[in-house]
């Protein structure tokens, strides 16, 4: 299966050779590669993690929004800002729910990450959170 050794390429010592397999699994897509892409997000590399949030942001099936809704629950505010813009690229009722959830976050810049996802969704739920 390409995804087993993609997810074995995650564990290369070469940085790009990280990246580039976060970015085959985010073009294969479907229920493999976002269970691929909610392992690489656990990655101990931040870059790596990163664009393995990105790509579940792109792949916007109902299994990479739930596995994105879960990420948010990241202990790493790093990872939670990520999951924000994500989401924020996904949009729907959903993501707004769970965004507006988020403007309570600890963390100011994930707050700000958030602000800003809610501002691009742009629905009216979104933007009147934001005044």
């Amino acid at each position: 299966m390409a995804g087993a050794a993609l997810l074995e390429a995650l564990k290369d010592e070469d940085g790009q050779v990280r990246w580039h397999a976060v970015e085959a699994l985010g073009a294969i897509g479907g229920e493999a590669a976002v269970v691929a892409l909610l392992e690489a997000f656990k990655h101990g590399n931040s870059s790596v993690r990163r664009n393995a949030v990105a790509r579940l942001g792109k792949i916007c099936g109902e299994a990479a929004l739930a596995a994105l809704l879960e990420a948010f629950k990241d202990e790493d505010s790093y990872g939670r800002l990520y999951v924000a813009t994500a989401l924020g690229d996904i949009g729907g009722e959903v993501t707004v729910t769970a965004l507006l959830q988020a403007l309570k976050d600890e963390d100011s810049n994930v707050r700000r990450y958030v602000a800003t996802a809610l501002g691009e969704i742009g629905s009216e739920m979104a933007v009147s959170a934001l005044r």
